[in-house]
């Protein structure tokens, strides 16, 4: 019995040594994107970092995580997601433009990384199946009538936004290679 104990404090005192010798690298930052139109949440997602990131670098990784097709970069509709506000692209049967009304805006937010304002916002379907007709397309339809649920922002249009979004000051304080205004 002895012995037994013996192992099971051994075996503790391993992890603790384990966990508190590698605690920087367990270290995790949960980075929510959330898109607003006028103040409604429509699209959310995640992905995280080891928390040693800048503003400018958390927006660039979930600009590379779209370029590369990272689940990770996919946004999920939330229940306030309007189909109807979908514009189909005529080239593109996977490819939307999201528009704000007259009075609106639409808010791209990548926590830790800004926020970035636009009237209209480029969208990819992720899914595998392309809606058979464009009216369905507009709607967020599959040729089954199932709705798409996952979206992903263009990577043009994410580039774009980079230069135009808005940070804290203490964001900008905490840039590693800050940039001047021209």
């Amino acid at each position: 019995f002895q012995q037994l104990n013996y192992h099971w404090t051994l075996a503790f005192a391993i992890l603790a040594v384990a966990i508190f010798d590698c605690e920087a690298s367990m270290a995790a930052r949960l980075i929510k994107i959330r898109v607003y139109v006028d103040s409604r949440l429509v699209l959310v997602g995640s992905m995280s970092d080891d928390g040693s990131l800048d503003a400018d670098d958390v927006w660039r990784l979930f600009e590379q995580g779209i370029r590369n097709r990272k689940k990770w970069a996919m946004l999920r509709e939330t229940a306030d997601f309007d189909p109807a506000a979908l514009e189909p692209d005529e080239s593109d049967r996977s490819r939307f433009t999201l528009l704000a009304d007259k009075d609106e805006r639409i808010c791209v937010s990548v926590s830790y990384g800004g926020k970035a304002y636009v009237r209209k916002l480029v969208l990819h379907r992720m899914r595998a199946h392309v809606p058979l007709d464009p009216k369905e397309a507009a709607f967020g339809r599959k040729g089954r009538g199932e709705p798409a649920k996952v979206w992903m922002i263009d990577c043009e249009q994410i580039a774009d936004l980079f230069d135009s979004r808005w940070i804290t000051r203490r964001q900008a304080a905490d840039l590693n290679r800050p940039r001047q205004l021209e």
